[in-house]
């Protein structure tokens, strides 16, 4: 019952402070508030700056973030965090993202089985995906 209310509490912070300015999910950000996090990496990727993006997005892939496991995932596959394609990262993002259910990861996982990026090339697998 109490985990259920702060989620809520914890849900209308976020979309309370959505309509504000940076700093006031930076603010909670900075507490560990997950989707703030991963509210902030969307708003820096909306400013252009990748570098705080990244940092964000890291951290609230780190704290259990499916969309963002999945968005870092993509960063890799494509070489955007430090110029080189991994794909072994990627692939363990996806995983991570579509072990929580996120639909796009589940996607982009059976997209690495059917390529064999990060992972044996297995079309049986691709095709559950």
């Amino acid at each position: 019952m109490k985990k259920s209310i702060l989620l809520i509490i914890t849900f209308f912070a976020v979309f309370a402070v959505s309509a504000q300015g940076t700093d006031s999910l930076t603010v909670l950000a900075n507490k560990g508030v997950v989707t703030a996090q991963f509210k902030l990496a969307m708003r820096y990727l909306e400013q252009d700056d990748f570098k705080q993006a990244v940092h964000w997005i890291e951290r609230s892939t780190k704290n259990g973030h499916p969309e963002a496991q999945n968005n870092l995932g993509v960063y890799y596959e494509n070489g955007m965090v430090d110029g080189q394609h991994n794909y072994d990262k990627a692939f363990q993002l996806y995983t991570a993202s579509a072990e929580q259910g996120y639909v796009v990861a589940i996607h982009n996982l059976g997209l690495c089985y059917f390529n064999g990026r990060g992972t044996t090339a297995d079309l049986p697998k691709a095709y559950r995906y």
